[in-house]
């Protein structure tokens, strides 16, 4: 009689933590969503970006800590951090199709999600390009949607909180099947998309529009450009030669970009430039070539590919451990108007009135 007594008095126990733990005063959300429907860090993201030009400029590289130079798949591992002892302000990665289970590259989105939660828990930029991929109708459509805003979703760490993303949603690059749309046809489906991800609930996202620099004077950058809100715009620029790394090409680049931080200042967003040159950097590239374009200008962040291969077969866009790029990066390292994770805070604070 004594145990089941016992027994009784523990179920009973059971009972009135359940009862307590439902009534009272119930915590807020971990992941409180603010007026716009966006979780308050997203919010502050969203408004910090336009902001972080004044104190320098994001430097990133695309899947940082996922793969390297004879290297994939090491969380604790970055050719950057091999180099300078820290890791970058942005990480980008690029998805097509989501229901694959892997991005562009075959890389498993479970993997990119576990590096993306550290990326944000380090205080830095997560910039995803979707690729959105080709739908043979309206239904195929919304299923590619949807796909998307379930892998968002994902996105949450253990306390519910999720990870604020800017996304670029069907970058204007390379022959993806949407860059023969017609610009207001573009800009519908983009809507389309940006629409129902919201309908949809997706409440960690900022979207983007990205375009590929261009001489067609047809296709301009602000033809295409949605009419909605937008986080920031960025400008993805080919790679090149060593015979074109030229001082011609350079200064077509700074005109491209005082032109870009000129359309995000009008739409009062941030402003990027993302670009992968798997070239042979000369002993100039970093210190004269790069920073004199990304620093001073009005950038907000500077995201460049990855680097990738094994053996004999390394596609570099950044220095790694043995590449005879690293003093000259060191410059662009140590230049004050550079920031890395180390000096970048308060991207998911808000912003001081």
């Amino acid at each position: 009689m004594i145990l089941r007594g016992m027994r009784l008095s523990a179920c009973m126990l059971a009972v009135v933590i359940m009862m307590a733990s439902c009534g009272g005063d119930k915590k807020k959300s971990y992941d409180e969503i603010g007026q716009s429907g966006l979780t308050v860090r997203t919010e502050n993201m969203r408004d910090n970006l336009p902001l972080i030009s004044e104190r320098g400029v994001l430097f990133g590289q695309m899947s940082s800590t996922l793969c390297g130079a004879g290297w994939q798949g090491d969380s604790l591992r970055s050719d950057i951090k091999s180099v300078c002892g820290d890791n970058v302000a942005v990480t980008g990665y690029e998805i097509s199709d989501v229901a694959s289970g892997t991005d562009v590259s075959g890389m498993s989105l479970s993997a990119i999600r576990s590096d993306i939660l550290s990326t944000v828990q380090r205080g830095s930029l997560v910039i995803i390009r979707w690729m959105v991929p080709e739908y043979l109708d309206d239904e195929e459509l919304t299923d590619n949607i949807t796909s998307m805003s379930n892998y968002l979703a994902s996105l949450q760490d253990g306390y519910g909180k999720r990870a604020p993303v800017l996304l670029y949603i069907m970058p204007r690059v390379h022959d993806e099947w949407y860059m023969s749309l017609p610009a207001d046809d573009y800009k519908n489906v983009y809507k389309i998309i940006a629409d129902k991800l919201r309908e949809l609930g997706t409440s960690n996202i900022v979207a983007g529009y990205s375009a590929e620099q261009t001489t067609n004077e047809k296709e301009t950058f602000k033809a295409y450009m949605p009419d909605c809100e937008l986080g920031a715009v960025d400008l993805s620029v080919g790679d090149i030669n060593e015979s074109e790394n030229t001082d011609a090409r350079w200064q077509m680049l700074s005109a491209q970009v005082k032109a870009l931080v000129a359309v995000a200042k009008s739409k009062k967003c941030g402003a990027g430039i993302t670009m992968g040159d798997y070239c042979r950097k000369d002993s100039a590239y970093w210190s004269q070539r790069v920073l004199p374009l990304i620093a001073g200008n009005g950038l907000t962040y500077a995201l460049f590919r990855e680097n990738s291969g094994m053996g004999g077969d390394i596609m570099a866009a950044c220095p790694y451990p043995g590449s005879s790029d690293i003093a000259d990066f060191m410059h662009l390292y140590n230049d004050k108007r550079t920031i890395f994770a180390h000096n970048l805070n308060g991207l998911y604070l808000k912003k001081k009135d």
